[in-house]
């Protein structure tokens, strides 16, 4: 499993922690480099919540037959008007025959409370752990919101009031 990370320490963070076997920074890492390192023989799963350049960069990598993951699309959600063009990708989906699906976690709300119980059941076996940001006073709720867009804060953002 191979994964990304705005800084060194969350890259370190995904590796040590969550048992990623590669992880990387791409702001200070070439990508195309470190999937030529980590998947030499190609990617079949892209779960990409960044979009943008990071998600054109990834297509060339893609083997034939690859799923992707489209969970959002970070890199515009800082800035929707300053959109970078990227080229088209449709020849490369095309030749690949790759599928790209949405994921919006809505469609799934009648599963909310189930999903919830059986999450919080598997914290207090000690099977899954939650890591939280916090930040302490209401005043501090736009910058918590900034912090969490320039990539700054790890893990759930919570702001305790």
């Amino acid at each position: 499993m191979l994964g990304y990370a705005g800084d060194g320490e969350k890259a370190s963070w995904i590796k040590l922690e969550l048992g990623f076997d590669w992880a990387f920074n791409y702001k200070t890492q070439d990508l195309h480099q470190t999937l030529k390192i980590a998947a030499p023989k190609g990617v079949d799963i892209f779960i990409d919540s960044v979009g943008g350049s990071f998600h054109q960069s990834v297509l060339p990598h893609m083997n034939y037959g690859g799923r992707i993951i489209q969970l959002g699309n970070l890199a515009l959600y800082n800035n929707p008007q300053k959109v970078a063009m990227i080229p088209a990708n449709d020849l490369m989906v095309a030749l690949k025959e790759l599928t790209i699906v949405g994921f919006n976690v809505f469609r799934y709300s009648e599963y909310f409370e189930e999903t919830l119980d059986q999450l919080s059941q598997l914290c207090r076996d000690g099977k899954l752990q939650a890591y939280e940001h916090v930040i302490e006073g209401f005043e501090n709720m736009p910058k918590a919101l900034i912090d969490q867009l320039h990539g700054k804060s790890q893990g759930k953002v919570i702001v305790r009031v």
